[in-house]
């Protein structure tokens, strides 16, 4: 998915939410597209209405996009535009609260972001989120092994030898430790 077409499609084949009309919902993935790096892969998309508080009181209707690498939170305004960049790292966890509508709680390290749901889409939305996060921990819990680590460490103190911080005699030393 790499147009504001094929996510909004992906978005309402899903029931992962919509926003006022499809004219600004398609404006808000397009905002959301024009800042995905060339290899970024899109995993997921929703539509909700951003730092929801009540019926009353939220900031509008988003698009988020869940990437292999950040969460992005899209909003093309009449004037101006909100766009917002978390890292996965940086996200704790994502809880569910219900009330006459579902608000999905993206607890991140600097803030808390609250997202305006239908109840359906909102657990629709959790459960796609959790399963994508837990599948990016496990392949990174995978992907490390003491080989990567070993050739990561030697590379770090290669750098070092490089700069000169390092003589040759140590980084030789410490790199008999690292291959022992």
């Amino acid at each position: 998915m790499k147009t504001a077409e094929e996510l909004y499609a992906y978005c309402q084949e899903n029931n992962f939410g919509k926003g006022l009309s499809k004219k600004w919902d398609k404006k808000h993935c397009q905002l959301a597209v024009n800042t995905l790096a060339q290899d970024e892969e899109v995993l997921m998309m929703f539509i909700g209405n951003h730092d929801f508080k009540s019926v009353k009181e939220s900031s509008g209707f988003c698009a988020y996009l869940l990437t292999d690498r950040r969460l992005i939170i899209a909003q093309k305004r009449v004037v101006g535009d909100l766009l917002k960049i978390v890292n996965l790292n940086m996200i704790n966890d994502i809880t569910l609260r219900s009330s006459i509508m579902g608000i999905l709680v993206i607890d991140t390290i600097k803030e808390t972001i609250q997202v305006g749901l239908n109840k359906k889409v909102a657990k629709n939305v959790l459960i796609k989120i959790n399963e994508i996060l837990y599948s990016i921990k496990s392949k990174k819990n995978t992907t490390s092994s003491p080989e990567k680590d070993i050739v990561k460490e030697l590379k770090g103190l290669k750098e070092l030898l490089d700069q000169g911080v390092l003589t040759q005699a140590e980084f030789d030393t410490q790199k008999a430790k690292l291959l022992n």
